[in-house]
């Protein structure tokens, strides 16, 4: 690529949180931020336009001009061909039972079945068809008959609540990212109030009255997900960098003792998932905790693994090595939340040098990855049984110029 986004990223972020209360980030939160800053470079035209997107994309931008005309109309829908099933071959795994990771020979298989960004194209792609977006986002979901959006103003995050046609209803300022229920029935994120104090907010998607948490103006305040409709799981930051994990409920507000950073949790079962060690000499462990049996000590931990979502159901852990950099990781491993069981991984190797940009799961059984072997890029649908087939068309890049071209709408890692 053709500059380090992380160190432009924190350089960035320190400068403003000087300015704003309760900006502090993490590493975990940098990192995440720099996958975002990587892919919304290509949405603008120009050098210094893709250094300042980098930094704060204004969420009103318009983006005419900035992409290929056979771009949807803005808040148009133009409908998918189907995409017939090939029938893959039985996967072959190597002699340590895992199967390879790349894009080289794919079959091409079903559309994913969950929504994706395409940023060269400035469209939101749904299993339904392609819809034109007006603004740069980092994050889209339906909510309440229209949308919920992420995206960025001169000072920090912006959240607009949209109608179906994709026009602002409503904006203010926000937290850094939102987390959406894996039925899309809830949808917890940050508002900021004008006196700078936050306010967490779990809303149901059809718009019915939210339950809320008000918190001081820092530090600041990230979702992580829901062990049941009324518990949210939560991580702060505070000024000496230690990032503390809660469970915010009707009884009040819980610390979940142990963990050093959130990464997901489950309606389903009630788990949680978090980092319990970051060290850069001995390396990182994670764990699993269930807040309903204890709040300091975990089901199971291991440093094998850096643990990243549970399946819908809860069973199943998607999972990367534990100290995966910024680029991308070199595998998928999928593991049993009980049992911490292996099931299938998928790596690269030699001869396939890629990379697993991001992931979320989209459904019980399968795991949908944007994988990168330069300068290609494609969603990837991975099986439980070892195959892997493409679930969208390769994207292909200019390494010196552009960037990460696809980015899943909601929730991933």
């Amino acid at each position: 690529m053709s500059f380090d986004p992380e160190d432009l990223l924190v350089k960035e972020l320190r400068e403003r949180s000087g300015d704003v209360e309760g900006a502090t980030v993490s590493f975990h939160d940098v990192r995440r931020s720099a996958h975002g800053m990587r892919r919304r470079r290509n949405v603008v035209s120009g050098a210094v336009a893709a250094v300042m997107a980098a930094v704060a994309v204004p969420s009103g931008l318009a983006l005419t001009g900035a992409f290929d005309d056979d771009r949807p109309p803005e808040g148009s829908t133009v409908a998918s061909s189907p995409t017939a099933a090939t029938p893959t071959p039985e996967p072959t795994p190597r002699p340590d039972g895992t199967f390879v990771m790349t894009l080289d020979g794919l079959t091409r298989g079903e559309d994913a079945q969950v929504p994706f960004i395409d940023y060269p194209r400035a469209a939101l792609v749904t299993p339904d068809g392609s819809m034109g977006l007006p603004a740069v986002y980092q994050k889209i979901t339906r909510y309440d008959d229209g949308w919920l959006a992420l995206g960025y103003e001169g000072d920090g995050a912006e959240m607009l609540m949209l109608d179906d046609g994709m026009e602002v209803i409503r904006s203010f300022r926000s937290g850094s990212t939102f987390v959406v229920d894996d039925d899309g029935s809830q949808v917890v994120y940050v508002e900021i109030e004008d006196d700078g104090s936050q306010t967490l907010v779990n809303a149901p998607a059809d718009g019915l009255d939210p339950q809320t948490w008000s918190l001081p103006k820092s530090p600041a305040v990230e979702p992580i997900g829901l062990v049941d409709e009324g518990a949210v799981v939560y991580e702060t930051l505070a000024p000496d960098g230690t990032v503390t994990v809660s469970l915010a409920s009707a009884e009040g507000v819980t610390e979940l003792e142990g963990f050093v950073a959130g990464a997901d949790a489950s309606k389903v079962t009630g788990l949680v998932i978090g980092q319990t060690r970051s060290d850069l000499v001995d390396g990182s462990c994670w764990g699993v905790m269930d807040p309903a049996a204890s709040t300091t000590e975990m089901v199971w931990e291991t440093c094998d693994y850096w643990l990243k979502s549970f399946s819908p159901d809860g069973g199943l852990i998607a999972a990367t090595v534990p100290d995966a950099d910024g680029i991308g990781a070199p595998s998928l491993t999928v593991l049993d939340a009980d049992t911490h069981e292996q099931l299938v991984e998928f790596s690269n190797d030699r001869q396939h040098q890629s990379a697993l940009f991001q992931g979320t799961w989209e459904d019980d059984d399968s795991v949908l990855g944007i994988v990168t072997e330069a300068p290609t890029f494609q969603v990837v649908r991975f099986e439980l049984d070892g195959r892997a087939v493409a679930a969208s068309d390769p994207v292909e890049v200019d390494p010196q110029h552009d960037d990460f071209p696809l980015w899943f709408a909601t929730d991933a890692w």
